[in-house]
C-alpha cells in the first residue's frame, strides 16, 4: 500500500492508454487522440493534473497515517526553490497565465509525490530488494511500451515504426533512454548473483531496447546513448562469470534464444519491405544528421537566450512560442519550443529559476560520483550477499542514474519534458535515486541516527508541516481545476460539430480566463454574423494576452466581413452611400491599426496579416495598393526562401502567397483573356517558377488555373507566328496542369488539349476517351 503512489505515478501512461483503448471497444471516447507519451495536448494535461492531485493527496494521507517523517536534502530544497520561482513566473510574469498553469501544476504535484517517494525509500530497510523490485516495474513499463509500439501501431508514422502513440520519434527516443540502462544493470546485477537465466532475459531486453532506439530514427536520442556508452562499459570490469558452473541446459537455452531472435529479425527484414525501408531511412537519418533543422535550432537557441535576458522571470511556461516570433531571424524558422530544455527554462522561467534547477541536477551528479568512489576495491571483492553490503544496491542505482544522465543529455537537443509522462517518469526516478544515493553515501552512524529519528513519535517535523500546508490545499485546488477544464474541454469538442456559441459560454463560465477560449467564442459569434459580440471577445482576448495573434486575426476577419457586406449592397441614395463609405473608411483604418499592432509581436509567421494590411488600403482605394500585394511575394515571402519552410507550414503560407499573386495579377488576367498577349506572358513569367521550380503548395485551385491558362492562351496566339515559343508555352501549361488536372474538369480539358498540341497523341486520345 505504501508503494502504491509511486507505482500509479510510474504507470500513468500505460493506464491511460489501456482505459482509452478499452473504452473505444465499448464505443466510448474516453481520451480521444491520446498519445502514450501523454500530456502533449491540453486535454491530456488536464487528465494528468487531476490524477496527480489524487495521488498527491494519497501520498500526504499515507505519510500521515504511517507517521513517515519528512526529511530534505540539498537537491529537494533547491528543487523546491525552483518551484517557488516557477510560481512567481507563472502568476506575475507569464504572457499567458492560462497556458503556464498546466505545466506549473504538473511540476508542483510531481514534487509533492516526490517528497513522499524520497522519504518512503529512505525508510525502507532492505533497499536492495526495494530497488530490484522498482527496477522490475520500470522494465515492465519499458517492455509493454515496446510491445505496444510493435503490435498496435507498427509503421505509423512512416519512417518511425517503433514510436507508436508517442506523437513523434524524438519523444519515443527520449522515453526509451530512461529505461535501457535499467535493463542493462539488472543484467549485471543478476550476473553477479549467478542467476544466469534471469540475466539472459534482462540482456535480451537490453538488446531489444537498443533496437527500438535505433528504429525510432531519433538522431539526438541515439547520439545520447553513444555518448553514455562509457558508463555501460565501466561495469564490464566487475562482471566475473564462472563459465564452468553454468549448466548445459542454460547454454542451450542461450543459443536457442539468440538464434531465434536473429531469425525473427532477418525474417522481418525479408518479408516486410516497409520495415526495411524504415530501418534504412532511420540509419541514414542518424548518419546524415546535419540538416536545415540543425541551423533552425541555432536560431531557436539564440532567441531563448535573448528572451531570458529581456525577461528576468521568463515569459511563462509553455509561452516560448508566443515570444519567439519577435526574435526569430527568418520566417521559415519556427518552433513552439527551443528544442533544448535548458534554454526553454531560461526563456520561460528566467535565469534564476534555471540556476536552481541546475543545482538540483548538479547535486544528483555529485551524489552519483561520490557513490561510485565509495564502491572501492575492497567492496568489489566482497560477496554481494553479505549483510550490509551496498554493492548490489549501487549496481541497480547506477541503471537509474545512467537513464537520468542520458535523458539530461537528450534534453539539450529536444524538449522531452513537454510530454507530461516523460517528465513524470524522469522526476520520480530522480527522487528515488536521490534517496538511494543519499543512503549509499552516508556512514553507519548516520544510518543509525536516521533510524532513531524515524522511530520518534514527533513525526510532524517542520518539513512535514510545510508539505501539508502547501501541497494539501494545492492538490485540492488542482483537482477542482482539472475537473473544470476536462468538462470545458468536453463541451469544446461538442461545439466543434454544433457551432453553438450559447453552449460555448458554458465553457467560459466553467473555466479559467483564457485568451484562446475568448478567440473561439469570438469566432462562433462571427459565424452567426453577430459582429459586435464577436469583436468584443476578440478585444478581450487581446487584452488578456497581447501576443495571441489569433485574437488579432479574429478582429481583422470581423472588420473585413463588415466591409465586404457593405460593398456587396447596392446603395442608390447618396446620403446612405456616403455614410457607408465613411464606415468603410473607419473600418479600414481600424484594420490597418490592428495589423500594425499585431506586427509588433509577430511579423513573420502569420502571412494573413499582410493580406489584411493590403486589403485595408484596397478598401479605401488607395493609390498603388497593389504594390502591397506584390510586396508579399517579392520581399516578405520570396519563393526562393519559401522552399526552406518546415513542411507543416507549406500550405498555410502557400495559400496567402497565392492569394497575393491573384490579387496583384487579376486585372492582367482579364486583359490576357482579351488576347493581349503581353499580359499573358507577364502572368506566366510571374507564376511559372513559384509553381514548378519552388513547388508552391496551395489549396487555391484558381492559382494554378490562371497560370496555366495564361501560358495556354499565349501558346495559341503564337502557334502560327512563333511555333517553337508556342510549344514552350504549351509545355509550361502542361507542367502546371499536371499538378491539378485530375481535380477539375476544366483543368483536365486543357491538360488534354496541351498534349494534343505537343503531339502526344496516344496520351491525349486516352484521356479524351
Amino acid at each position: 500500500m505504501n508503494f502504491l503512489p509511486i507505482l500509479i505515478t510510474l504507470s500513468l501512461g500505460i493506464l491511460f492508454w489501456f482505459f482509452d483503448n478499452f473504452s473505444n471497444i465499448l464505443g466510448i471516447k474516453l481520451l480521444e487522440g491520446f498519445f502514450f507519451a501523454g500530456g502533449l495536448h491540453p486535454a491530456e494535461q488536464y487528465i494528468y493534473i487531476t490524477i496527480l492531485s489524487i495521488i498527491s493527496l494519497l501520498s500526504i494521507t499515507l505519510a500521515f497515517v504511517n507517521k513517515l517523517k519528512i526529511t530534505l536534502n540539498i537537491g529537494l530544497i533547491t528543487f523546491f526553490i525552483f518551484l517557488i520561482n516557477l510560481a512567481i513566473s507563472t502568476i506575475f510574469y507569464s504572457v499567458d497565465t492560462f497556458e503556464s498553469l498546466r505545466e506549473f501544476f504538473i511540476y508542483s504535484l510531481v514534487f509533492s509525490i516526490g517528497l513522499y517517494t524520497y522519504n518512503f525509500v529512505m525508510s525502507v530497510k532492505d533497499k536492495e530488494e526495494f530497488l530490484y523490485n522498482y527496477s522490475l516495474v520500470l522494465l515492465t513499463i519499458f517492455i509493454i511500451t515496446i510491445f505496444i509500439a510493435v503490435i498496435v501501431n507498427l509503421g505509423l508514422p512512416t519512417g518511425s515504426p517503433w514510436m507508436s502513440l508517442f506523437y513523434q520519434k524524438n519523444a519515443f527516443g527520449g522515453f526509451t533512454l530512461i529505461f535501457i540502462p535499467v535493463a542493462f544493470c539488472l543484467f549485471v546485477f543478476t550476473l553477479i548473483y549467478k542467476d544466469y537465466l534471469k540475466s539472459l532475459l534482462f540482456f535480451v531486453a537490453f538488446i531489444f531496447g537498443i533496437f527500438s532506439l535505433l528504429f525510432s530514427g531519433s538522431k539526438a536520442s541515439f547520439l545520447s546513448f553513444i555518448v553514455s556508452l562509457p558508463f555501460y562499459l565501466s561495469f564490464l570490469r566487475i562482471i566475473k562469470i564462472d563459465w564452468k558452473n553454468i549448466s548445459f541446459k542454460l547454454k542451450i537455452f542461450s543459443l536457442v534464444v539468440g538464434s531465434l531472435s536473429l531469425f525473427l529479425l532477418i525474417l522481418q527484414l525479408i518479408l516486410d519491405k516497409k520495415f526495411t525501408t524504415s530501418l534504412i531511412g532511420s540509419i541514414k537519418g542518424i548518419i546524415f544528421s546535419l540538416t536545415n533543422t540543425v541551423i533552425a535550432r541555432v536560431d531557436f537557441w539564440e532567441a531563448s537566450l535573448k528572451i531570458g535576458q529581456d525577461f528576468l522571470w521568463g515569459c511563462g511556461l509553455y509561452n516560448f512560442s508566443k515570444l519567439y516570433p519577435t526574435y526569430q531571424s527568418a520566417f521559415y524558422f519556427y518552433s513552439k519550443d527551443p528544442h533544448n530544455y535548458y534554454l526553454k527554462l531560461i526563456s520561460e522561467t528566467g535565469y534564476i529559476s534555471f540556476i536552481f534547477f541546475a543545482f538540483t541536477i548538479i547535486y544528483f551528479l555529485y551524489q552519483a560520483i561520490k557513490a561510485q568512489k565509495n564502491i572501492n576495491s575492497t567492496l568489489l571483492q566482497q560477496n554481494p550477499s553479505q549483510e550490509n553490503s551496498k554493492f548490489g544496491t549501487y549496481i541497480l542505482s547506477s541503471g537509474i542514474s545512467i537513464g537520468l544522465i542520458q535523458s539530461l543529455i537528450h534534453i539539450a537537443f529536444d524538449v522531452d519534458f513537454k510530454f507530461a509522462y516523460i517528465l513524470i517518469v524522469f522526476l520520480i526516478n530522480l527522487f528515488v535515486n536521490l534517496a538511494i544515493l543519499q543512503w549509499l553515501n552516508q556512514n553507519e552512524n548516520e544510518s543509525e541516527n536516521k533510524n532513531e529519528n524515524k522511530n520518534s513519535k514527533n513525526y510532524l517535523n517542520i518539513p512535514s508541516i510545510l508539505w501539508i500546508i502547501i501541497f494539501l490545499p494545492l492538490s485540492v485546488y488542482t483537482f477542482i481545476y482539472g475537473i473544470k477544464e476536462i468538462v470545458a474541454e468536453k463541451i469544446d469538442k461538442q461545439i466543434e460539430s454544433t457551432g453553438n456559441y450559447k453552449e460555448y459560454i458554458q465553457v467560459i463560465n466553467n473555466s479559467f480566463p483564457s485568451s484562446s477560449k475568448y478567440v473561439t467564442l469570438a469566432e462562433l459569434y462571427r459565424i452567426e454574423s453577430n459582429f459586435e459580440e464577436s469583436l468584443k471577445y476578440s478585444k478581450k482576448a487581446i487584452k488578456l494576452c497581447k501576443y495571441n495573434i489569433n485574437a488579432y486575426l479574429s478582429a481583422l476577419n470581423i472588420y473585413s466581413e463588415k466591409i465586404e457586406t457593405l460593398l456587396s449592397i447596392e446603395l442608390k441614395e447618396d446620403s446612405i452611400r456616403k455614410k457607408a463609405n465613411q464606415t468603410i473608411e473607419f473600418l479600414s483604418k481600424e484594420m490597418k491599426s490592428t495589423v500594425l499592432e499585431a506586427f509588433k509581436y509577430d511579423n513573420k509567421n502569420y502571412p494573413d496579416l499582410y493580406i489584411f494590411l493590403a486589403k485595408s488600403f484596397e478598401y479605401r482605394n488607395t493609390k498603388n495598393y497593389k504594390n502591397l500585394y506584390k510586396n508579399i511575394f517579392t520581399v516578405v515571402y520570396p519563393p526562393n526562401e519559401y522552399v526552406n519552410l518546415m513542411d507543416i507550414r507549406y500550405t498555410t503560407f502557400g495559400d496567402v502567397i497565392a492569394e497575393a499573386y491573384l490579387r496583384y495579377l487579376i486585372e492582367d488576367f482579364i486583359k490576357c483573356q482579351k488576347n493581349q498577349n503581353q499580359y499573358c506572358q507577364k502572368i506566366t513569367n510571374y507564376l511559372y517558377n513559384p509553381i514548378i521550380k519552388y513547388k508552391l503548395k496551395t489549396n487555391i485551385n484558381e492559382f494554378y488555373l490562371i497560370a496555366a491558362l495564361s501560358a495556354y492562351i499565349n501558346a495559341k496566339k503564337l502557334y502560327t507566328t512563333d511555333y517553337q515559343e508556342s510549344l514552350e508555352n504549351f509545355k509550361k501549361a502542361k507542367n502546371i496542369l499536371e499538378l491539378v488536372y485530375t481535380k477539375d474538369f476544366v483543368n483536365f480539358y486543357y491538360y488534354t488539349t496541351c498534349l494534343l498540341y505537343l503531339q502526344e497523341y496516344d496520351n491525349s486520345l486516352e484521356l479524351s476517351k
